[in-house]
């Protein structure tokens, strides 16, 4: 093995390595799983989220990989060249993407600390591919998932179109009863003319009111009836076909909703999770304290608790002040008395008095101003 260049340690260029795979790789891929879900969430699709994670990766790249990581690595091989075969071919290869050096540099390092033992780079390198390959399989679950959605879309859809379909066809056959009710009644051959005439026609019944009425043809009562109930019937199918869908959007509606409970339900989650200390957080915090006795919720003991340790050692001090941690009231008026009298009435809450009624001067306190008396001037202002 041969010495670095410049000056620049073995020692150095490992501890530089080791920060640099550490925690910002760690924090960039809990940012893309957390952007990720976030996109899917409001989207419902994740296959366009490259675009949106791509800036995110190129900061990364720029601010940890070009002249740092990458110098870092130079200097590596520099130091190791016949072991850093793998390592210099990649370099070799100019990446110019996260993407591109997160998918082969990890299991680079890891081979090559075996050799060079570097057991820090190592166990960076690890949970670098670890990271990666939670993120990957992060990305395929929304993939599912998108799919199953599409799926479920597209059923939808085609059930909404069979529906239609069949209620067309309900009213296209009802139309029809309704023509074939009304011609049988007509000589054949008007009849002939008159179904060749409307044949074509998207309003069958109104084209088919048309020709009577150009033809002077006058309808029984009964024949008048018939029609009347078979649109009536049409009307019906028309209200049913617009109650079922109007159904299909309350169903969207309520997957909506579900989608969001269960969103709520992963937040719970989290929260409860953060009961306890991440192991990245108590190695952070030397020395960390919970003092049981002091509530976070009432900022009282917290702030009586500092004034104490910045007396620390002598503690000139009382625990507490005159009212302690109890909520203090001040009547500089009988109005504000009796409101303050009546308030803890009805609130069930009587309070004790600290000191008397009205505001005095204490003994010795000068009441007088030491100015001179003024005097007015002669045009008696």
């Amino acid at each position: 093995m041969q010495k670095l260049n410049e000056g620049i340690s073995f020692e150095t260029t490992v501890n530089s390595i080791t920060a640099r795979i550490g925690t910002p790789i760690t924090q960039l891929y809990h940012t893309l799983t957390s952007m990720s879900s976030q996109y899917f969430e409001k989207h419902h699709k994740i296959r366009n989220f490259g675009m949106v994670s791509g800036s995110t990766g190129s900061r990364w790249f720029q601010t940890f990989y070009e002249n740092k990581l990458q110098s870092d690595l130079y200097d590596l091989v520099k130091y190791s060249p016949k072991n850093a075969v793998y390592l210099h071919e990649f370099l070799s290869t100019y990446p110019s993407s996260f993407k591109e050096v997160s998918d082969s540099l990890p299991e680079i390092l890891i081979e090559l600390s075996d050799k060079i033992k570097t057991p820090s780079i190592k166990r960076n390198a690890i949970r670098w591919a670890q990271e990666r390959n939670l993120y990957k399989t992060h990305i395929e679950n929304l993939k599912e998932e998108e799919s199953k959605l599409n799926q479920d879309l597209e059923q939808e859809r085609s059930s909404e179109k069979s529906i239609n379909d069949r209620i067309t066809g309900q009213q296209n056959s009802q139309v029809e009863e309704i023509i074939s009710s009304v011609l049988k009644r007509l000589p054949v051959k008007v009849a002939g003319e008159i179904r060749h005439a409307i044949a074509r026609k998207d309003d069958k019944l109104q084209a088919l009111q048309r020709e009577l009425s150009n033809r002077k043809i006058n309808l029984h009562e009964t024949v008048l009836f018939d029609i009347v109930k078979a649109m009536d019937e049409i009307t019906t199918s028309i209200r049913l076909s617009e109650n079922i869908l109007n159904h299909s959007v309350n169903v969207k509606h309520m997957d909506s909703r579900l989608l969001e409970l269960e969103a709520a339900m992963i937040d719970m989650d989290e929260m409860m999770s953060e009961s306890k200390f991440r192991k990245t957080e108590t190695n952070a915090v030397p020395n960390m304290r919970k003092h049981d006795g002091l509530d976070n919720s009432s900022p009282y003991a917290p702030w009586r608790f500092g004034i104490a340790m910045a007396g620390s050692p002598e503690f000139n001090m009382d625990k507490t002040g005159p009212t302690g941690q109890k909520l203090v009231t001040i009547a500089y008026t009988d109005a504000d008395a009796e409101i303050i009298k009546a308030t803890e009435k009805f609130m069930g809450s009587k309070g004790t008095d600290v000191t008397t009624k009205g505001s005095k001067e204490t003994d010795g306190t000068n009441v007088k101003s030491s100015l001179p008396t003024f005097k007015k001037s002669k045009a008696g202002i």
